[in-house]
């Protein structure tokens, strides 16, 4: 089953007859209508394909355009069936379930706030700044100011605006020429876009994966002086987390992982800051200490209270596109986090001994292990978490150290975007009580802070408030 083509040629026969700006207005009807029973796979792939095949012509619709548009979408949902369906039979529930959760992430809710701040504070660091500005040429904060502004007009006012619309304030930050950059670095001709769209969209079993396509690397397109955006998620990702692959940051021979992973480390300690309670836990940045002649250190942060002692390391490591591609994780990636969830049981140990200066051992308290992603990894499925285990106790065989340690004390990988709402959860009830009790009764009716506001309110809306940014 690797070329479904033919089972995709009645649904492209139908798309090849309608008009696709007729299409582009229903499918931002669907995807904006909250009753829709249409999953969020199946809109992109519609979308995606409208813009491959329909043809660009503006006429007066036939009478029988609804019809046929009705049975591209029953169409469409039949084959996004199909496709689950051999997903199970090939790769098991697991896998499918992984697929599933990656795929609603990237048009799933997010905290605008927190992700705006979260990735705004990481690469405004010195060096990784410098490094940005270079790359998109113009003043960072500029360039975040200008992405806002675009985002805000395509999320409140419509997926489709007059690109004159944009280029009309003429004050700085938002002036012509950093809202031209700005759309030259997130933006893509309709042209340019169909035709690389038709080289990257296969007809297999990855058909409803679309994680490396270009309308994500460029959420924005224009044709006639208009500019459309149906994915305003999409473009938040891009001007935040994407500046991570805009800026090659990736690439060694820019030399800011270590620079990138202290930034990341730094974000982690705000947000533990803004939850810190000194009566209930004291948090401690990593720890130097010295074994012998070698020079070793903590996890990257440490959070001592009562009844426990959690180890926290945080992780950029980043999922490769293959693994996104076809969602399972591959294996080099689960060798990362399983290396940092044996370094902290590593740290145990040693804190066991009493090794580790300012920090006394006590045996009543419990370990939690917890490895932190930028990324989210969904480490949650069955399957991810008995290979990471394996794969730590492996580590502990090959240094001839004893396993048990892994079944007593649990380890937990989180993305930063949900540790910062447990992390809420956990400061109330205790650290210990989180990972033993109900998380799903705590987290019911559960009144979250929100983070940043006034951070941002100061840095991006405060010195513009007084100009004609709305729109």
């Amino acid at each position: 089953m690797n070329d479904l083509f033919t089972d995709f040629k009645s649904i492209r026969n139908i798309l090849v007859e309608l008009n696709l700006w007729d299409l582009l207005d229903k499918l931002y009807k669907i995807k904006n209508n909250k009753r829709r029973n249409i999953v969020p796979e199946v809109i992109e792939f519609l979308y995606l394909n409208t813009l491959v095949y329909s043809p660009e012509y503006r006429n007066i619709k036939a009478s029988n355009d609804e019809k046929k548009w009705n049975k591209a979408i029953l169409l469409s949902i039949n084959f996004h069936d199909k496709i689950n369906a051999a997903w199970i039979d090939q790769k098991g529930p697991w896998i499918y379930l992984q697929k599933g959760a990656l795929n609603q992430l990237k048009s799933g809710s997010v905290d605008y706030f927190r992700q705006l701040y979260r990735y705004y504070y990481i690469f405004s660091k010195d060096n990784i700044v410098k490094h940005v500005e270079t790359k998109i040429d113009m003043s960072y904060k500029d360039f975040i100011n200008c992405a806002m502004w675009l985002h805000s007009v395509f999320k409140m006012k419509s997926y489709c605006v007059e690109k004159s619309y944009f280029l009309q304030l003429n004050d700085a930050p938002l002036s012509d020429e950093n809202i031209t950059k700005v759309l030259n670095i997130l933006s893509i001709q309709l042209k340019e876009l169909k035709s690389t769209l038709k080289t990257e969209i296969k007809y297999d079993l990855d058909t409803f994966i679309t994680h490396d396509y270009i309308h994500l690397k460029k959420t924005i397109f224009e044709s006639n002086e208009k500019l459309y955006c149906l994915y305003p998620e999409q473009l938040l990702n891009q001007f935040t987390s994407g500046v991570y692959y805009l800026a090659e940051i990736f690439d060694n021979k820019h030399n800011l992982a270590n620079e990138f992973g202290t930034a990341f480390e730094d974000y982690v300690g705000l947000i533990l800051e803004k939850n810190k309670q000194p009566n209930k836990f004291k948090i401690q940045k990593e720890i130097l200490y010295n074994i012998s002649t070698e020079q070793l250190k903590t996890s990257d942060w440490i959070i001592n209270a009562d009844n426990a002692i959690i180890f926290i390391e945080c992780k950029t490591k980043r999922l490769t596109i293959r693994s996104k591609k076809v969602e399972e994780v591959q294996h080099s990636d689960k060798i990362e986090i399983a290396k940092a969830v044996f370094q902290i049981y590593k740290v145990y140990l040693n804190y066991s001994k009493n090794l580790i200066p300012n920090l006394e051992f006590d045996s009543k308290k419990k370990l939690i292990p917890i490895i932190l992603t930028l990324e989210e990894w969904y480490a949650g499925a069955p399957d991810f978490n008995e290979d990471i285990t394996r794969l730590v106790k492996g580590l502990f065989i090959e240094n001839k150290l004893d396993v048990s340690i892994v079944d007593v004390f649990k380890f937990h990988i989180n993305s930063v975007s949900s540790f910062e709402k447990d992390v809420q959860i956990m400061t109330k009830f205790g650290f210990k009580e989180f990972y033993e009790g109900n998380i799903a009764e705590m987290k019911e009716n559960f009144k979250y802070e929100s983070y940043f506001k006034d951070e941002i309110y100061q840095l991006f809306i405060e010195p513009l408030e007084n100009k004609k940014t709305t729109p």
